[in-house]
């Protein structure tokens, strides 16, 4: 009887962890709805997103900051994008590396410290996003302005997806280093540069969304072209294109 019932504990014991277990690898529909994902974190309408918060902080550096901006009581500017709530903390240098007591015409480089957070809603995504970055601005006078830097955010995301009839949730964790990206023009547009992200990802149960049934990591990386798109690489192997505008999605070679 003693036998009997350890057995019958051993079985009920590995019947949880089965019930319980997480896949470790992301599927070629994985790797599909972390683009989606990322695509809506890059760029949304009215200009926020990644790529907004760089175009604001470039404004801010040289002393013109975009409308919807305003300076707070702490002396950051903030505002909001696509009912995302943006802050900018900004330090500025002239030509010589001089700080400057506020940024201006004179400005030559900037550092700037950005959040970003709130409810993101699209027609196809709804999304929970806190974001932090440190933004290091240079040739703000030069017709291209290059930013670089580090950043990391957490998203909680349900959205339709965009190639099968399905509904999904993700929690994803992004670490970012922003490589030399560019921007030029007026209104400034991303053109250059990559942002490479290490995605921590968790695919959540459709009937718990406490639950993960899948947690993986994806390589990515986002390359700006001239003419207002973005190609995104997960793990060498998927390709996507981004429209900057507003961050739709599709599959490319």
């Amino acid at each position: 009887m003693k036998h009997s019932l350890l057995l019958q504990l051993g079985s009920l014991a590995l019947l949880t962890a089965a019930c319980t277990s997480t896949t470790t690898h992301a599927t070629s529909n994985d790797y599909d709805d972390v683009a989606q994902a990322l695509s809506g974190a890059v760029a949304t309408t009215d200009h926020g997103g990644e790529a907004g918060s760089f175009y604001d902080a470039a404004q801010i550096s040289v002393g013109t900051p975009p409308l919807g901006l305003a300076i707070d009581a702490s002396g950051k500017f903030a505002g909001k994008h696509a009912n995302l709530s943006y802050a900018y903390k900004t330090t500025c240098a002239d030509a010589s590396g001089a700080s400057l007591p506020a940024c201006g015409l004179t400005t030559d480089s900037s550092t700037v410290e950005v959040t970003w957070s709130g409810n993101l809603m699209t027609p196809n995504l709804t999304a929970s996003i806190d974001h932090q970055a440190s933004l290091r601005l240079t040739g703000l006078h030069s017709g291209t302005v290059t930013v670089s830097g580090d950043g990391n955010f957490e998203v909680d995301s349900h959205f339709s997806s965009a190639w099968r009839q399905i509904e999904r949730t993700y929690h994803l964790g992004y670490s970012a280093r922003y490589d030399a990206v560019q921007l030029h023009g007026l209104p400034l547009l991303a053109v250059g540069g990559t942002i490479h992200y290490t995605v921590d990802a968790e695919r959540k149960t459709s009937s718990d969304a406490k639950k993960t049934e899948a947690a993986f990591r994806i390589d990515a990386t986002i390359e700006f072209a001239g003419d207002g798109s973005a190609k995104i690489t997960l793990d060498d192997t998927h390709h996507y294109t981004v429209d900057m505008a507003s961050g739709a999605v599709v599959k490319s070679n």
